[in-house]
């Protein structure tokens, strides 16, 4: 009698997979020797030759280990591959690319060299042209902190909050009433720039013809204000944290470079030929096709004190406040974007105010520069010693470690690795702005939804400067009386 076929769950699925594909077919008759299979270490090969017979049926044979087969080879490769990134990855330190990595780097150089005139003007241009980078993106912030704060204010406009995205559920849900008080509806959904426009026709027609306000009230409708997709605007804000992501990733690097490298006046800069014991350096260039560039070694090392103070405050600290600015303004940006086309449009447009110190480094700073930062070697945190020990495995050593990632079952750090740490990060940053947006222009309404904070008129179109990069330590002055309030009463707006 048959078996009854079992019901395999998703994990038993997954172990079944790995199972079917973890025998090498063999393209030969050859065999393994029996000199190789005496117990050696957890991950020998010894010990994946003797494991019981793993088949796909009752009926299938046992394949035994080709050295030749190309599915040996790539097995070995993928050993020796995911061994070696393995290793590096957590140690390797990439500085930026950019303006950032000019500053720090070229002072060093520059002082290794004992302060040449041409490494010395290359320091004076990177440390002008990254006082030129902060004028700018600070600039830019500032003014979109002053549309945001001034200018939206004196045209009428409310913060967008959530007005509108309740329109489904209306006109009973708990966000129905919109910014001119009527009931949401989706034929009456309009931008702000349509909404303020029909709204302005309405009550200048109401002022010409006062007798005949009921009926233009019936008859025009201006619609109302509200947010067309509240799902696209919240993926748009994680893509943008996740666009601007790296810039920290940078930063942090950079800080850790900092800590790692001993406090000392070590030299940067070396210079390594090849071994001249049986031929001339000539030849040897020439037979090796290298030129005396290829002989430089430009590297991370110690830093004095005094250098590594200065880099702090020049540096890391502008570098994250510029990046923290940047965020915030761009999420509230964002949130205060009422359509789905412009609001992809922006999150694209935004993460360019922090691509301006690469695009400056490009464009503006000699093109040595930019070949001594590709020139510089990786810096490592720490020793390699992974690497060193893979190097001395075999090739049967190596396919066992392979065989044993194959018959293993899934451990708790394996399923860690599963977890893009990168994506956690940014969901908690863009959630975390996203929730400064709503505390300072938002509140709840009594019948639950989340709508614009009462409305005044700044005193004038000043903004003070701190107020536009720390609005929750720093506000500014705004008229006693308000000229929006969130209407009550569909119809009474005030």
């Amino acid at each position: 009698m048959p078996r009854p076929k079992e019901k395999l769950g998703w994990w038993t699925w997954l172990q079944g997979l790995r199972t079917r594909y973890s025998k090498v077919p063999s393209t030969a008759d050859r065999s393994v020797q029996t000199g190789i299979l005496n117990e050696g270490p957890r991950w020998s090969l010894s010990r994946v030759l003797r494991r019981p017979p793993q088949c796909s049926s009752e009926d299938e044979p046992v394949s035994s280990v080709d050295f030749t087969s190309p599915e040996y080879r790539a097995r070995v490769t993928a050993a020796k591959v995911m061994g070696h990134l393995k290793a590096k990855e957590p140690s390797q330190v990439h500085l930026d690319q950019s303006l950032y990595g000019t500053a720090f780097v070229l002072p060093q150089l520059a002082r290794s060299a004992g302060w040449p005139k041409e490494l010395t003007v290359l320091v004076i241009k990177s440390y002008f042209l990254l006082l030129i980078n902060y004028l700018a993106q600070f600039a830019i912030l500032y003014m979109i902190a002053k549309e945001e704060m001034i200018w939206d204010l004196f045209s009428g406009q409310m913060f967008l909050c959530d007005f509108g995205t309740d329109s489904p559920s209306c006109p009973d849900g708990p966000n129905c009433i919109g910014p001119g008080g009527t009931v949401f509806t989706s034929m009456r959904y309009y931008s702000w720039s349509q909404w303020i426009s029909r709204t302005f026709a309405r009550d200048a027609m109401r002022a010409v013809f006062p007798e005949k306000a009921a009926e233009i009230g019936m008859y025009v409708d201006p619609g109302e204000y509200g947010v067309e997709s509240k799902t696209c605007r919240i993926l748009c804000c994680m893509l943008f944290i996740v666009s601007v992501l790296d810039d920290v990733v940078g930063t942090f690097n950079m800080g850790r470079v900092l800590v790692d490298i001993p406090t000392q006046p070590d030299l940067w800069l070396d210079y390594q030929p090849l071994t001249e014991g049986w031929a001339s350096k000539d030849h040897l260039k020439a037979i090796t096709g290298k030129s005396e560039i290829d002989f430089v070694k430009l590297k991370i090392a110690g830093m004095p004190l005094f250098w590594k103070i200065v880099n702090v405050v020049i540096i890391l600290l502008p570098k994250m406040v510029l990046w923290k600015v940047t965020a915030q303004a761009g999420i509230c940006f964002l949130m205060e974007t009422q359509g789905i086309e412009n609001v992809v449009v922006n999150a694209v447009g935004l993460s360019f105010i922090l691509q301006i110190d690469e695009l400056i480094c490009i464009e503006l700073m000699p093109w040595s520069a930019s070949q001594i930062l590709k020139k510089l070697e990786v810096h490592l945190l720490g020793e390699l010693r992974d690497i060193d020990t893979l190097d001395h495995l075999s090739d049967e050593e190596l396919f066992a470690k392979n065989q044993e990632q194959i018959d293993n079952s899934w451990s708790v750090n394996d399923i860690y690795d599963l977890i893009p740490m990168k994506m956690v990060a940014a969901i908690a940053i863009s959630s975390l702005f996203i929730w400064h947006y709503y505390v300072f222009h938002c509140v709840r309404n009594e019948a639950g939804g989340t709508v614009s904070h009462p409305m005044a008129l700044p005193k004038n179109t000043n903004l003070p400067l701190l107020s536009a990069f720390l609005l929750e330590f720093v506000g500014f002055e705004h008229e006693d009386t308000n000229f929006w309030t969130m209407p009550s009463v569909p119809g009474h707006a005030t």
